[in-house]
């Protein structure tokens, strides 16, 4: 039952030069969208925080919530959300005063800078997990690359949305649970305490994966109990003050320490838990599988996870199937507009440990024809979940979620909202079964494909009438449905075009220079700090 002795330890200033080359190469291929839907709040918020030292916004969302202290609108968005975006409002400052005229321009680009940054610190602490877990150095790079850019973490990382947040506070969880079974002290029992504190304030439904920690760590260190009392101890004491943080924000905006905003009177989580992991995992439109390939290479691990780490696989199953188990019965499981499951972004790393295994093994063995077909079946599906995301990132993902609920309208028909569980606005209810299940079950509609069709035609300036000559659904209807409108409004994703758009040339090239200008450096040192790969830290 003993976890395997790491083979590696980065150096803190390793980390910080490959978090760095990450950022830069995130913010480099940054989106141009500002904030929309849930993510909106949250960077008001910070606006708020900066500018008022307040809380109060000027935008409700959902359309339904209710006001707040003093009859002012709050975001229900947890704190954190929110703080991750500061360093962006004060980037965003600082890009005005250099730059006059740009208040505009600089806000989508400032509101991507935390959730890049926080993105970058999810892969690094993805190759100190590797480590601890006693994976090679290669095998945990390659990994850590795939996770990076051949997952549906590359798209999040162009996103103001918090998944980036999610996902880095989850792997630092996860990361010191399994650091605490190795070896205890007060050091890391109070680092457990307070990642665990920054994991519900990221989110306060890991609270289910705090309870599978527990269990992981009673398993793990029963009949010791002096360790179990200085883990318990000096974990309570990093985690009361940041877990106090979530009442008395809710204390601040709703007047009630128990009140986060959220209406509790909507029937969310009412959907059969087995129809619900099936569309998490084998839907037509929003399988895991298809938005993060790699995650195949961890199938065909399975049975060599069995064999040899069962330990590894109830570690992540603890950690994950819980929240996993309550998404899958939320009626919203797929995570409405977006690209991919949203809601299970937060624990593909954790998934990708098998493929991680694989890979290991893969290099450690004989150099024949058998091991050159698994590594060339491994560069197919790695280029594969590369080929996605570019997909995901060449447009935002509304673009093609409006087309397909115009097209769907104009082929069958205007859907009954009269019984939403949730309010409709315009008449569309959002993320309600009658406005995104084409994009959920129907092979017509799959944003994979969809996307895909957008690129060829919007490189090739085609307009709609000439694009829907073979669109995805046009192989099930010869009616030349009308997506004038929505199609209309589709753009490249990427921030220097906006610049270029509004005149704003030199500072798109300013800062692409200084991004292509941190990758540059990063990438010659890192090598040479990689080979030395073995120097103890405090992480």
């Amino acid at each position: 039952m003993r976890l395997g002795a790491p083979q590696f330890r980065l150096s803190a200033s390793t980390k910080w030069l490959l978090g760095f080359a990450l950022f830069c190469m995130f913010m480099l291929f940054g989106s141009r969208e500002r904030p929309w839907a849930d993510a909106t709040p949250m960077y008001e918020v910070a606006e708020a925080l900066v500018k008022r030292q307040d809380i109060n916004i000027a935008t409700a969302w959902p359309v339904d919530l209710e006001r707040g202290r003093r009859g002012k609108i709050y975001a229900i968005a947890p704190l954190l959300q929110s703080l991750q975006h500061v360093p962006g409002v004060l980037i965003r400052k600082l890009l005005v005063s250099v730059w006059r005229g740009t208040h505009d321009l600089s806000w989508p680009f400032a509101a991507h800078v935390g959730p890049s940054a926080l993105a970058a610190l999810a892969v690094v602490l993805f190759v100190s997990l590797c480590g601890a877990l006693g994976l090679s150095l290669p095998a945990s790079l390659l990994g850590a690359a795939a996770f990076a850019f051949a997952t549906m973490h590359w798209v999040y990382a162009r996103s103001a949305y918090s998944e980036s947040l999610q996902t880095a506070c989850f792997v630092a969880f996860a990361l010191q649970v399994l650091r605490n079974t190795q070896e205890t002290s007060r050091g890391r029992a109070a680092a457990l305490g307070i990642t665990a504190g920054l994991l519900i304030n990221a989110k306060s439904v890991f609270a289910l994966s705090l309870l599978g920690a527990t269990v992981w760590l009673v398993w793990q260190l029963w009949g010791q109990w002096a360790r179990v009392r200085t883990t318990g101890l000096w974990g309570l004491l990093g985690f009361v003050p940041l877990a106090l943080v979530m009442p008395l924000y809710n204390w601040a905006r709703f007047g009630s320490v128990w009140s986060a905003g959220y209406n509790l009177n909507i029937p969310v989580f009412e959907e059969r838990l087995p129809l619900g992991l099936w569309g998490l995992f084998l839907s037509p439109g929003k399988s895991v599988f298809l938005y993060c390939p790699p995650l195949l290479l961890s199938l065909v691990a399975l049975p060599r996870l069995w064999r040899r780490c069962r330990w590894l696989g109830a570690f992540i199953a603890l950690l994950v199937a819980p929240l996993v188990a309550l998404y899958g019965k939320m009626l919203y499981w797929s995570g409405d507009y977006s690209w991919g499951p949203r809601y299970l972004a937060f624990a593909v790393p954790l998934l990708l440990l098998p493929a991680v295994l694989l890979l290991q093994d893969l290099f450690a063995s004989p150099r024949d024809l058998r091991r050159r077909l698994a590594l060339w079946a491994v560069t197919v599906v790695l280029l594969l979940g590369v080929a996605v995301q570019a997909l995901g990132s060449a447009f935002y993902w509304d673009h093609f979620i409006r087309i397909s609920q115009q097209a769907r309208t104009a082929w069958l028909g205007q859907a009954d909202r009269a019984g939403a569980p949730t309010p409709t606005v315009d008449k569309v209810c959002g993320a309600c079964f009658e406005d995104v299940h084409q994009v959920q079950w129907l092979p017509a509609f799959t944003p994979l494909e969809g996307h895909a069709w957008l690129l060829k035609h919007k490189w090739f300036g085609s307009d709609a009438h000439r694009a829907t000559r073979d669109a995805p659904w046009a192989r099930y209807t010869r009616n030349q449905l009308d997506i004038e409108d929505s199609y209309a409004r589709v753009r490249f994703d990427w921030w220097p075009l906006e610049f270029f758009e509004r005149g704003r040339r030199g500072m798109a090239v300013v800062l692409c220079l200084w991004f292509v200008f941190g990758v540059t450096v990063a990438m010659f040192i890192l090598p040479a700090r990689l080979k030395a790969a073995t120097k103890l830290d405090s992480w």
